[in-house]
């Protein structure tokens, strides 16, 4: 088969053994590539520089640079490359969360050996793919998950930074100094931020930080 026929995928799990498993299964399909694995998200990065991929496979606990915030620099760096996560942590925040990322699919860990083709399959024919407990949750939260997203989109990746941080305890200053900003920087993303979500003080912020999980990981 010609190389660019090749559907090309990254693997990013911190467990050798797992990443293991999940080769032997993937490569049961004749028309799967694994190009590269990572053990954390500044090794992905890394290989991104070196190598052409389509989607990249991930779980959302590791060290370094967790899940979370690998698709998020996904999402402003590499949008063409699809994201399909596999992970034990089925919460309901967590679920809600990469969902915000604009994932393609989800799968619980428990169900990859009989759902990984198929999910890769679906996602590469440019479908969304979960595993049934995580479909069930989307169906029976579907109004409220709808709503949150269109509240989070009115908001930038650096005013929820913000809004973690604050609703985390920490002033203007320490903000300003966490990611390297100016107060001023702070003050203005924190005006935005209640204008835009319509509230009036701080301890709205913070309920609104907790109802959306924004807190820094």
């Amino acid at each position: 088969m010609n190389e660019r026929n090749y559907y090309r995928i990254i693997l990013v799990d911190d467990h050798e053994v797992f990443r293991l498993g999940l080769k032997t299964l993937i490569k049961r399909d004749p028309e799967l590539k694994i190009v590269g694995e990572a053990k954390n998200g500044k090794d992905l990065f890394a290989l991104l520089n070196l190598v052409s991929c389509d989607l990249v496979i991930l779980d959302l606990l590791m060290p370094e640079m967790d899940g979370f915030a690998i698709l998020e620099e996904l999402s402003r760096n590499h949008s063409q490359v699809k994201r399909l996560v596999l992970s034990m942590n089925t919460s309901d925040s967590s679920v809600q969360k990469a969902l915000r990322k604009g994932i393609d699919g989800f799968i619980n860990k428990e169900e990859v050996a009989k759902k990984i083709l198929t999910a890769i399959q679906e996602v590469r024919n440019n479908k969304k793919f979960f595993s049934n407990d995580i479909q069930e949750y989307i169906l029976s939260n579907f109004d409220s998950l709808m709503q949150n997203k269109t509240l989070l989109t009115k908001i930038t990746a650096r005013e929820e930074e913000v809004a973690g941080l604050i609703a985390s305890g920490m002033s203007n200053k320490e903000v300003a100094s966490t990611l390297n900003i100016s107060n001023h920087t702070v003050q203005f993303h924190r005006s935005n931020l209640m204008r835009k979500l319509n509230l009036k003080n701080t301890a709205d912020l913070v309920k609104f930080a907790i109802r959306h999980d924004l807190f820094p990981k």
